[in-house]
């Protein structure tokens, strides 16, 4: 998948600022699980642009959890927080 810019991917992954063009989220689709990586890696960006990774959000949402919060800082957790905003994952 052809991705131009960070914001873009960011986009994508938030599921706004996108084409709502049924044909155009199909390619997009079909282009992911053409990429050349493991599929575990398909699997997981497919996973992650349907925000099905399971951060605190996603848990409270689906009532497996009681609290939206970070368990380590205290703060609203989500993929974007786990992957990207976390001090944990920016040292890793």
């Amino acid at each position: 998948m052809v991705m131009n810019t960070k914001h873009h991917r960011e986009n994508w992954l938030e599921g706004s600022g996108g084409v709502s063009d049924l044909n155009t989220n199909s390619n997009e689709w079909t282009e992911l699980w053409h990429i050349k990586v493991s599929s575990k890696l398909k699997v997981f960006l497919w996973r992650l642009a349907q925000h099905s990774i399971p951060s605190m959000d996603v848990l409270h949402r689906r009532n497996m959890s009681t609290t939206r919060r970070c368990a380590l800082y205290g703060c609203d957790d989500s993929w974007r927080h786990a992957l990207l905003e976390c001090t944990m994952s920016r040292c890793i």
